[in-house]
């Protein structure tokens, strides 16, 4: 929800708690990549993504293909820095 309510702090955070729960599945890290997105955080976005990349197997595809394509402009983006 808070995802949805552009409250992203606020959604990484609950995020990073289910991972300390051990809720680690893929959908987990492709949500809390999509936070860090939004908040420019450039670099724990791609290793979320990536994350959510290694866990799903092939479960997701839609998804797969979006964090593979902002992967892309990720790199783009701190090529540029």
């Amino acid at each position: 929800m808070l995802l949805l309510l552009e409250q992203y702090p606020q959604a990484v955070a609950a995020f990073e708690k289910l991972q300390a729960l051990g809720d680690a599945r893929a959908p987990v890290y492709f949500f809390k990549a999509i936070a860090l997105d939004h908040m420019k955080q450039f670099k724990p976005a791609k290793e979320s993504y990536e994350k959510f990349l290694a866990l799903c197997e092939g479960k997701f595809p839609d998804e797969e293909f979006k964090a593979r394509q902002r992967i892309k402009v990720i790199d783009k983006e701190l090529a540029r820095r």
